[in-house]
């Protein structure tokens, strides 16, 4: 996930496809979000993986919640 840090924010939509949604804030910076839902042998769950994308268009950071290592792409 640090590896996408520095990245083009169309590099990043290319790989993740659209997200599932996107807020734009007042400086231009953009905070999009996936969310993945999955079942297992202990019921249903759902997780999000967020990307912040700087003004200039470069992903600046990322954060998950609810998502095992594994899934992260």
């Amino acid at each position: 996930m640090q590896s996408w840090v520095g990245a083009q924010e169309s590099d990043l939509v290319s790989r993740w496809g659209a997200p599932d949604s996107m807020i734009e804030l007042k400086d231009g910076t953009k905070v999009y979000t996936w969310k993945r839902v999955w079942s297992d042998d202990y019921g249903v769950h759902q997780g999000r993986t967020s990307f912040t994308i700087s003004a200039e268009g470069k992903v600046v950071k990322w954060s998950y919640e609810g998502m095992p290592a594994y899934m992260l792409k």
